[in-house]
């Protein structure tokens, strides 16, 4: 399959960083939120607002394994791995699992600087984002073959990843 699966925080650059790695590795670039986007034609906080929590997890699964991509890098949607079901669909892509990682304050600054804020991000229920953090990191930890810090610029970050590649 020979893909290459970005994982990890809203706003930690898997969008960012996937697409200029794409360009610089001459892949195709698939961000699973923007398949959504495309496929419901609507954001995917708006898509998922209209579910309950459960009811969009599997949306997103459904949604997500429709997609045959080969030899791509992919960045995977926050809360796909939170679950069984998406860390089995992402690993049926899988050759190289990357988390990307930022502190919490770098993401959080991230978010305050963005006009739309936190809105893309789907929030369970009393849930914030410090609690989004501690909780996601399991289950990121639990597929990823490899760490990237992403507190550093896109290109030392893509430069860190393609130095990962070559070396595996």
């Amino acid at each position: 399959m020979d893909n290459i699966i970005l994982v990890g925080m809203p706003w930690v650059g898997k969008s960012t960083i996937g697409r200029l790695l794409a360009l610089k590795t001459n892949r195709p670039f698939l961000d699973t939120d923007e398949y959504i986007l495309s496929t419901t034609r609507k954001d995917v906080a708006e898509h998922f607002s209209l579910l309950s929590p459960e009811e969009s997890l599997k949306r997103e699964i459904e949604l997500t394994s429709e997609i045959e991509i080969y030899s791509s890098v992919i960045a995977i949607s926050g809360s796909l791995p939170i679950t069984q079901a998406g860390k089995e669909l992402i690993q049926q892509w899988w050759n190289i699992i990357i988390k990307l990682e930022a502190p919490l304050e770098v993401i959080k600054a991230r978010i305050r600087e963005r006009p739309d804020g936190d809105s893309r991000i789907i929030f369970w229920e009393h849930e914030s984002i410090d609690v989004l953090f501690r909780e996601r990191q399991e289950h990121f930890d639990a597929i990823t073959t490899h760490l990237i810090q992403c507190n550093k610029s896109p290109d030392e970050v893509i430069d860190d990843i393609i130095q990962l590649i070559e070396n595996n």
